[in-house]
């Protein structure tokens, strides 16, 4: 049992390399109560950029490549929480 589990592991390393290596910008520690801002593609055929910036208050497994952080921030005076994998390719760019 142990041993699938450790080559999933190893098969999540190798991916999460590639991606840091194809990507042109690192994503650098943060913690909760950081203002994020980061950049998604919403249509990836009509290359449209959406930037998307607010208060980090969750981060979930930091160091896998299941990495996620919640932001909260305000549109049209509505509270809005959002929820952004971070190894996924349509994130564009990355910032504190």
């Amino acid at each position: 049992m142990h041993s699938g589990k450790t080559l999933l592991n190893q098969l999540d390393r190798e991916e999460k390399l590639k991606i840091i290596k194809d990507r042109n910008f690192d994503i650098p520690d943060f913690r909760t109560g950081d203002v994020l801002e980061f950049n998604v593609l919403t249509s990836k055929s009509e290359k449209i950029e959406r930037k998307l910036s607010g208060i980090c208050y969750r981060k979930s497994a930091p160091n896998s490549i299941r990495a996620k952080a919640t932001i909260n921030f305000n549109a049209e005076a509505t509270n809005i929480s959002y929820s952004m994998s971070l190894y996924s390719p349509m994130m564009t760019s990355f910032a504190i």
